[in-house]
């Protein structure tokens, strides 16, 4: 199976949705670096539709190749957007909402999701969240 449809979503309706903030940023903004409104009401949307949807998943018993699948997916993301964006920061943010699900997971994927996280985040360019994930995974395979 492939990433569930209700998250698949939220992630693309966030990235147009913050596309959309761009194009409505003035040139005022843009030369003073004002941000808009906007595009923090769709990162708080974001952050609130995502949570929404990973506590549904998480309630709906999926299979551990779900489960994997998934957490590839939300950890793959940001590395797809250029560095420092405001869309790449937020992706990495809500790799805290993966914690419910990554607690569903057997020893061995979460040793396998572990080493690829490490590879893909190296430690001097890591934030606190993805810390904390990379200790939930760790805990988890030692389960």
């Amino acid at each position: 199976m492939a990433v569930p449809e209700i998250i698949e979503s939220v992630y693309t309706e966030y990235m147009a949705a913050m596309s959309e903030a761009k194009k409505q940023r003035g040139v005022l903004e843009s030369m003073l670096g004002f941000k808009s409104g906007y595009a923090e009401q769709c990162q708080n949307e974001f952050m609130r539709k995502l949570q929404e949807a990973m506590t549904e998943y998480a309630a709906s018993n999926p299979e551990q190749d779900e489960i994997a699948q998934t957490l590839e997916y939300v950890f793959t993301r940001p590395k797809l957007l250029r560095e420092r964006s405001p869309e790449r920061l937020m992706l990495i943010a809500v790799h805290i909402l993966t914690l419910p699900l990554i607690e569903l997971l057997d020893a061995e994927r979460a040793r396998s999701l572990r080493l690829e996280y490490e590879s893909r985040y190296l430690k001097r360019e890591r934030f606190p969240v993805q810390t904390e994930v990379l200790a939930a995974l760790k805990a988890r395979e030692k389960a």
